[in-house]
């Protein structure tokens, strides 16, 4: 069972190398300890709203409430969005916890990592904000400092995720979890990757990077009184798709593609390398370790 420990990152690999979870941990420091603890109240406050407990109810995620803010695309939407959840009341929660000065240092730790352990898909993520910010002047970033789209807060008070998959994710993308509240991290709380048959310990202020849509995640569970609360950073599949076709969606290329063969040729080319490429995104440990 691999240890995470909070003053270290330890990146995890496949047998040829390639990174593929990094338990970032957290930065050392005083200092640090005062923004975890700022962001675990500031979601601590936000799960008390009446707008927040209204969301409560058993989710394919868990039986916690849990609201998303940032960028999408997906689920029937003709353009990239800004996420909307219910009304003005949690949209307020939300736009109050992202201005969270603990919460934006946690977003910006996280991003750090992605761009220390995974340059080539920071880059990915990074340049598809950037176009999509070009293009769309209505769409609202989260934080300056991260290229990921959204951030879901799952608001506890018992966040204990079921096995599952984020599937609208970026197949070969990465998300970064990190996990708050007040419980014993040595009896609960642990990530479970049921694919690679690993179970971390998680502490409360630290960091993980996974790649989500592939590996199947869960959490395991807390003692009865302990609260545990987490946030998550990723970018939804579907805008790097609308960036990759000009701004436009896979159905509008699609039917374009059948009325021009040269279009269709070009496409499928892409389509049948895009495991390739993401690949080829993919860190290995002698980019960091030479002699490993």
């Amino acid at each position: 069972m691999p240890n995470q420990r909070l003053s270290s990152t330890t990146a995890i690999t496949n047998s040829a190398g390639t990174v593929v979870v990094v338990l970032l941990g957290q930065p050392r420091g005083l200092q640090w300890g005062e923004a975890v603890e700022d962001a675990t109240d500031a979601i601590k406050n936000a799960a008390a709203q009446p707008c927040v407990s209204e969301l409560a109810g058993e989710h394919r995620r868990g039986p916690f409430p849990a609201a998303a803010i940032g960028i999408s695309y997906g689920g029937g939407q003709k353009k990239p969005g800004n996420l909307r959840l219910g009304g003005p009341e949690i949209q307020n929660v939300l736009e109050d916890l992202i201005k969270n000065k603990g919460i934006q240092r946690l977003a910006g730790f996280a991003a750090n990592g992605f761009a220390a352990y995974a340059p080539r898909t920071y880059g990915c993520y990074n340049q598809t904000m950037e176009a999509l910010l070009a293009s769309h002047s209505d769409l609202r970033r989260n934080f300056k400092n991260s290229p990921w789209a959204a951030m879901t807060f799952n608001m506890g008070p018992q966040t204990v995720c079921f096995p599952h998959l984020d599937s609208g994710n970026l197949p070969w993308g990465w998300c970064g979890v990190t996990a708050l509240g007040e419980f014993d991290p040595d009896f609960g709380g642990h990530l479970v990757l049921w694919d690679l048959g690993l179970v971390i310990r998680f502490p409360p202020g630290a960091t993980i990077l996974i790649q989500s849509a592939l590996m199947r995640h869960s959490n395991t569970l807390i003692h009865d009184g302990e609260r545990r609360y987490s946030i998550t950073q990723y970018s939804a599949g579907g805008l790097f798709r609308w960036v990759e076709n000009d701004l436009a969606s896979d159905k509008q290329r699609d039917a374009e593609a059948r009325r021009n063969p040269e279009l269709k040729a070009k496409r499928d080319a892409a389509s049948a390398t895009c495991w390739q490429t993401g690949l080829s995104m993919l860190s290995n440990q002698k980019e960091f370790w030479p002699q490993a």
